[in-house]
């Protein structure tokens, strides 16, 4: 009798060691692991992340899977947010911004488990301005000085654009020009001291110096894009890419073709893109060495926002927005670019970096809602900071 009550208790340890599936301890030698990929890079609280799974076996890619399920704990909190299952994509949405470190579990035909997980990026989204004007605020830059301060056009007098800036985050918007019943103030950009800003009016530029109002019209025509680090210069484009030298009040012709364009913090180097006749774009973004107009690097460029922006610590180059809220951002070491789906957003268009880098502004509505454009930001990614 006692030999099969022990025999009977070993049966019964054996079942349960094959029936008990949450009881078999990760296996960090096992002969697979999973490749976790997951678009978009980053996102909002409205964003579905959508996750895919891979698995790699001695560095190959296993192309049965069927012997294989797959859990999943979104937000690394211990618990399981899902049961076994066998799909090997799955998407999902994160209520609260922060930074997640997704992880997955899989398991074999013979039970054997193995862990993996992925960073996941949640991104604030914060209102700057409270527009119940009816009216459309946008084309924003943000001070370079460490101000905080953002310049934008605003259609709030006469249905014409006027330049505003409104002090990050507690400041109200303050008109900057004066309504002038033949012209649209748009597209400021502010000089590296943060004294002047230079906007583009009927294709004409010009200069407001803010402490005494003064206006200064400057030779060229178009719409400016970037006042260089130095103050030196304002690159801008119609027909022809021009440089206007801010000291020498003189106009130099910088290219026969029209780019969009920014420059790199330290002044040394821009990044163009391309324009050919339309509707045709470049798909290459150039590096150039200003001071000898040579190409220092390439990088292949599939879609471009209308806006580009040189991220302060020199890091990443903004592309903006395309198509809508989907804001693309480019490695410049590596080459790489992210892409950030900001749902809850609509017609997002002309990011700017914060003068610290911290946080991406830009004109948005928000999704299924009355309001017209406003300023908002997002937090950059952990990664980007």
């Amino acid at each position: 009798m006692k030999k099969f009550f022990v025999f009977l208790l070993v049966f019964v340890l054996l079942i349960l060691s094959q029936t008990c599936d949450d009881n078999n301890e990760v296996n960090d030698e096992s002969e697979f692991e999973a490749g976790i990929t997951c678009y978009p890079d980053f996102g909002t609280k409205y964003t579905e992340f959508k996750f895919s799974i891979s698995i790699l076996s001695d560095t190959d890619t296993l192309e049965n899977t069927d012997n294989f399920q797959i859990r999943w704990d979104f937000d690394s909190d211990g618990t399981y947010d899902t049961d076994w299952i066998d799909s090997f994509s799955i998407t999902h949405r994160f209520n609260t911004p922060g930074t997640y470190e997704t992880e997955v579990t899989l398991k074999d035909s013979l039970g054997d488990l193995n862990e993996s997980s992925i960073h996941v990026y949640v991104q604030e989204m914060i209102q700057i301005t409270n527009n119940e004007s009816g009216s459309f605020q946008g084309n924003i830059d943000w001070c370079p000085d460490g101000s905080n301060r953002i310049a934008f056009d605003w259609r709030s007098t006469n249905n014409l654009n006027q330049i505003y800036v409104v002090e990050y985050p507690v400041g109200q918007p303050v008109q900057i020009t004066t309504a002038n019943p033949n012209m649209f103030h748009n597209f400021p950009e502010w000089s590296p001291d943060g004294e002047k800003i230079c906007y583009e009016a009927n294709n004409n530029i010009y200069i407001i110096e803010l402490a005494t109002g003064q206006i200064q019209e400057i030779p060229g025509y178009g719409m400016t894009r970037h006042w260089s680090p130095d103050g030196k210069w304002i690159m801008m484009y119609h027909e022809k890419t021009n440089l206007y030298d801010v000291e020498g009040d003189s106009l130099v012709l910088f290219s026969n073709k029209a780019y969009e364009s920014c420059w790199s913090p330290d002044g040394q180097y821009l990044a163009l893109y391309r324009k050919l006749a339309y509707p045709e774009v470049s798909d290459k973004l150039e590096i150039i060495d200003f001071s000898s107009r040579s190409i220092l690097k390439e990088f292949t460029v599939s879609d471009i926002g209308f806006k580009i922006d040189w991220s302060p610590d020199g890091k990443w180059i903004m592309l903006g927005f395309e198509p809508d809220n989907h804001l693309l951002i480019l490695n410049y070491e590596t080459g790489k670019i992210y892409t950030g789906i900001l749902e809850g957003f609509d017609h997002t268009w002309y990011p700017t970096w914060s003068s610290d880098g911290n946080l991406i502004a830009f004109e948005a509505e928000l999704a299924d809602s009355n309001r017209k454009m406003e300023i908002w930001a997002v937090t950059a990614p952990e990664f980007m900071r």
